[in-house]
């Protein structure tokens, strides 16, 4: 799970994601000005930073690029449409280097990278994952044996795997605050 943070709060990006896409699951239609947004709780990114708080918002708003992707992924999971869980799968790699970029354009944060190589290094794994084990995954399920045991080995796999990057860029995330926190 990937916190942003503001004034020492963490905000679950769950709810980032509610009031993003509203209650009935669909775009907000107002449009969403960059940075804090006081009123709803939840920071936007905006391409730019202030302070270390914002730089790791901005940092974690491109993370969170791997939920909605993951949302994709498990919406055509649990209709079993393969097909489309195929094209999630190229489309999350082909948009990883696009996030990168995203990210390299802010640059290090007072000459230190440590947040920005981590979260080049969790997109990297994502992209890795779509190319192995989500592609396992997958073939897997087409193949008609969703639920096996293989199937089973191969999705806990796969958790395990997320959730140990997850852990390693939130500890880098959390680090980084630290450091910076007397700003």
């Amino acid at each position: 799970m990937y916190f942003t943070y503001e004034k020492g709060s963490k905000i679950m990006i769950l709810e980032f994601i509610k009031k993003l896409f509203g209650a009935t699951g669909g775009a907000s239609s107002s449009p969403k000005r960059g940075g804090w947004n006081e009123e709803e709780g939840v920071y936007y990114a905006k391409g730019s930073y202030d302070n270390a708080v914002e730089y790791n918002n901005e940092l974690m708003c491109i993370a969170n690029f791997m939920l909605y992707h993951m949302e994709d992924m498990n919406q055509a999971m649990d209709k079993r449409d393969y097909a489309q869980a195929e094209n999630v799968r190229v489309q999350w790699i082909a948009a990883i280097p696009n996030y990168i970029a995203q990210a390299d354009k802010l640059g290090a944060y007072k000459g230190d990278a440590s947040l920005l190589n981590a979260l080049k290094s969790h997109l990297r794994f994502f992209s890795d994952l779509m190319e192995d084990g989500y592609k396992k995954l997958i073939q897997i399920r087409a193949s008609g044996k969703h639920g096996s045991e293989e199937d089973e080995e191969q999705l806990d796999e796969n958790n395990e795997k997320i959730l140990d990057s997850t852990d390693k860029f939130n500890e880098v995330s959390d680090e980084f605050l630290e450091k910076f926190e007397d700003e």
